[in-house]
């Protein structure tokens, strides 16, 4: 639940002057991201499966936050599995992430994650 929190402030929701993120809790956001484990950026790819999270990325904000974040969470996680599927979310075609559950290199790449 922690990083579902965490992940969805980051990562806003696209909406209002500033896009959904609360830019005074910015850095408090940044901080907590880049202390995810390993364990944790798994749940961040997991949470690409909830509606909750994924519907704001068909917005460009949200969009390119979350590949920002999977950037940060791959250049600090070395399993190859992992990096595999914060890959899919870095170079997915723009403004797609929102169905990245249904492509069929996520369902390959999501079994193999660490538990």
């Amino acid at each position: 639940m922690w990083v579902k929190i965490i992940s969805i402030c980051y990562v806003g929701n696209g909406h209002g002057y500033r896009q959904g993120v609360d830019e005074q809790a910015l850095p408090y956001y940044q901080d907590y991201v880049s202390n995810f484990t390993e364990a944790e950026a798994v749940e961040f790819i997991r949470l690409f499966l909830e509606p909750e999270f994924a519907s704001p990325l068909s917005r460009s904000t949200p969009d390119k936050r979350v590949r920002d974040l999977a950037a940060i969470l791959k250049a600090k996680h070395m399993n190859v599995h992992l990096q595999r599927a914060l890959d899919l979310v870095i170079t997915a075609p723009a403004k797609t992430l929102y169905g990245l559950h249904n492509t069929t290199d996520f369902k390959t790449v999501s079994p193999n994650l660490p538990a």
